[in-house]
């Protein structure tokens, strides 16, 4: 399971579908003919990045050592054009995975599941501007926006399980020089809750796989 965000207002993501040598690095001919289509070319382009990197992060979870190189990756989308609630199949080194993403004129954001089928619905996500209120003139930092989708994810599950605030923390680590994907922990235990995290310009996103509430007694034992 992996999630992706992606401001679409920030100065690198204006424009880039104009990016000759970029879209040629990066999207693969077929990628780059539904680029050349699309009547909303930043957003497709950020659409299938997004895409792409959903389904890196979901098969990086089971393949630690699977290529991180955007160009191996391949988004086909169910629907012509690009509907601001759409579907489609990221084609993978280690198999398809499946992703839906929303879009409007702020951001794009995706969700992608390997095995997809029934897992939709046990799927919890969400975007956070954590700015937005106090200081909308402000971009946040990296690390602002980090320990806002860590906290947010936490409290989320914790919702989710009915366990106390607190209890539940989200942890990241690094393994043969790339970050880890993050881990649930309850009570200084790892847990096994997938769950993804993401930032970009003014937004931070998570997604994780809830689990039962029945369970929640035994995670706190």
């Amino acid at each position: 399971m992996g999630n992706d965000v992606v401001d679409l207002r920030t100065d690198g993501a204006c424009g880039k579908s104009r990016d000759r040598r970029f879209v040629r690095r990066v999207f693969t001919a077929s990628e780059q003919n539904r680029l050349a289509e699309s009547q909303y070319p930043d957003a497709c382009l950020w659409a299938m990045w997004a895409a792409k990197e959903a389904a890196y992060k979901a098969v990086s979870r089971i393949f630690p050592d699977s290529s991180a190189w955007p160009g191996r990756y391949e988004m086909v989308f169910d629907q012509p054009g690009l509907p601001r609630d759409c579907a489609g199949t990221v084609s993978t080194p280690e198999g398809p995975v499946r992703v839906r993403l929303h879009w409007d004129e702020n951001r794009v954001h995706c969700l992608g599941l390997i095995d997809s089928a029934g897992l939709w619905q046990d799927l919890t996500a969400d975007v956070l501007e954590p700015c937005a209120d106090a200081h909308p003139e402000i971009q946040p930092s990296a690390k602002q926006l980090s320990a806002a989708a860590r906290i947010a994810a936490a409290a989320a599950i914790c919702l989710h399980t009915g366990l106390p605030h607190g209890l539940v923390s989200i942890e990241r680590t690094r393994v043969s020089q790339r970050s880890a994907p993050p881990v649930v922990k309850i009570n200084g235990i790892e847990e096994k809750i997938p769950v993804s995290l993401s930032h970009h310009g003014r937004f931070a996103a998570f997604a994780f796989l809830a689990p039962l509430q029945s369970g929640s007694a035994a995670m706190c034992s």
